[in-house]
Order: structure tokens, then sequence, then C-alpha cells
């Protein structure tokens, strides 16, 4: 599977929160990297995420 990278406008970042409703939220913690999924709603210019993570080791 191959991406194709490029920048967004503002609009079309609001375009894509307003479509969605499931992302990845990339962090890092003692210089490792993890993915967590969430599920956010936008609206109005304000997001709403909730997320279930557990501690990586």
């Amino acid at each position: 599977m191959s991406y194709i990278l490029k920048d967004l406008t503002q609009a079309e970042c609001f375009a894509v929160l307003e479509q969605s409703r499931f992302g990845h939220l990339a962090c890092c913690k003692d210089g490792k990297p993890y993915v967590v999924p969430i599920y956010f709603a936008y609206e109005k210019g304000v997001i709403y995420s909730l997320m279930m993570s557990r501690e990586v080791v």
C-alpha cells in the first residue's frame, strides 16, 4: 500500500474532520513511539475525543 502525502488547506482539514469519526494519534513515551486509536467528533471548531489506551511497556 502506498500513500501520497500533500499539504491540506485549512478548509480541507476541517472537511476531513467533519467527515471522519475515527483516527490514530501518534505518541511517544520514554523515547518509544506508539499509536493510539481514537474516536472523535468535530463541530464548530471544537474536537471532542475518546481513546482507550493501555500503558506501553
